[in-house]
């Protein structure tokens, strides 16, 4: 059985080196892999699809930070890994309980795979 990994970055350049690179390595392991652009499709694909196993999440995107989009995705009851990308791990504003693993950017595959426990 799959599993849905989310990853959401509102930067084109990043979410395509992810297509490239993360994403087959992901569905090699046997997950579905969905890409999305900014924090409200998240909330928008969760609201319609379910809760994910996991999310990958920039921190700085526009309409809403990953730390508010980990925050928001908690309310609505979502108990899966959250692992926050950031280049600031050090500015990042955590509430407790919301996010599992933040690293810093750039991450490799390998670091990232680890964070989403999932081999």
């Amino acid at each position: 059985m799959s599993k849905t990994i989310i990853i959401v970055d509102n930067d084109p350049a990043v979410l395509s080196n992810y297509a490239d690179f993360l994403r087959p390595k992901l569905v090699a392991a046997g997950a579905d892999v969905v890409m999305m652009d900014s924090p409200q499709a998240v909330l928008d694909h969760v609201a319609a699809h379910g809760h994910p196993f996991a999310v990958l999440s920039d921190n700085n995107m526009d309409e809403m930070d990953g730390t508010d989009l980990a925050l928001a995705l908690r309310k609505a009851g979502y108990r899966g890994r959250f692992v926050l990308l950031t280049g600031l791990p050090e500015k990042a504003q955590v509430t407790e309980g919301t996010i599992d693993v933040i690293l810093e950017k750039p991450a490799g595959v390998r670091e990232i795979r680890k964070a989403l426990a999932f081999s």
